[in-house]
């Protein structure tokens, strides 16, 4: 079960974005670490920008956001990935972002941003 979060800019939506937890398995992302095959995963779903609002950089404030929260729930969830089940024709912008292609399923793509990158880019 996951829980939407709306972003609102000027009194519009502008995009929304849904967090829950899942995981992602061990040899999709390669972390190399023993987790006994599935690494505890913040799921960022179904991320939409108002197609107004496209390339104004709402898409990356709600990824940024997604990133910053994982951060602060890794503390009390045990969160150690960022995981994005992507559109094929949107990994790229992930990927600018720092995410890393796991496994390229028949619709989407799983794409990862490991929190422990995301921690020493943010000086913790």
């Amino acid at each position: 079960m996951g829980r939407p979060y709306v972003f609102v800019w000027n009194g519009r939506v502008v995009g929304y974005v849904v967090l829950a937890m899942d995981y992602l398995n061990e040899e999709q992302g390669r972390l190399g670490i023993d987790t006994f095959g599935k690494i505890p995963a913040l799921l960022t779903s179904h991320p939409a920008t108002d197609r107004r609002y496209v390339r104004r950089g709402v898409g990356c404030l709600m990824v940024g956001w997604a990133s910053a929260y994982a951060k602060f729930m890794s503390g009390m969830a045990g969160c150690r990935v960022v995981l994005v089940k992507s559109e094929p024709d949107v990994v790229g912008f992930y990927e600018k972002l720092g995410f890393k292609k796991a496994k390229a399923g028949a619709d989407l793509t799983d794409v990862y941003l490991d929190m422990k990158h995301l921690r020493q880019r943010a000086g913790a």
